[in-house]
């Protein structure tokens, strides 16, 4: 059986690679993000405490590098023109920034966590972005 089955399936045509790209990188990010914090459990929740400021500290940032990352490389993977990975990260940016303002404007009890995962998330999608760019070279 071939392993890329599905993968040649999506890109044959544009009209699939337009419909997919956008649900399956948002899906490709939340089961990368699931994945990282299953293992993160298994593996850091016997050390230390979940609650803990070095556990957050820790998984905080390298959740949002993974989930950014994850979520540019296969929409610009699959998408079918280079401009939609600025597409992409404009909206991993916009996300973030709604997150931010709102924390900080409407929240009476800001999640300063929340702002750590975002502004990691950023970090992640150009990360993505640049790692695309450079295999196309």
């Amino acid at each position: 059986m071939d392993d890329n089955k599905i993968l040649k399936w999506i890109m044959e045509t544009n009209l699939r690679r337009w419909l997919l790209f956008l649900p399956l990188s948002i899906v490709s990010a939340l089961l990368g993000n699931i994945v990282w914090e299953f293992i993160n459990l298994i593996s850091m929740g016997r050390m230390i405490s979940i609650e803990s400021f070095l556990y957050n500290i820790y998984n905080k940032p390298i959740s949002g590098i993974i989930t950014g990352f994850i979520f540019v490389y296969v929409g610009g993977y699959i998408a079918p023109h280079r401009d939609t990975r600025i597409f992409l990260l404009s909206i991993v940016i916009i996300m973030s920034l709604l997150t931010l303002f709102g924390d900080i404007f409407v929240l009476e009890s800001p999640d300063y966590w929340g702002w750590l995962f975002s502004i990691f998330l950023i970090v992640g999608s150009f990360i993505g972005r640049n790692y695309l760019n450079n295999g196309e070279k």
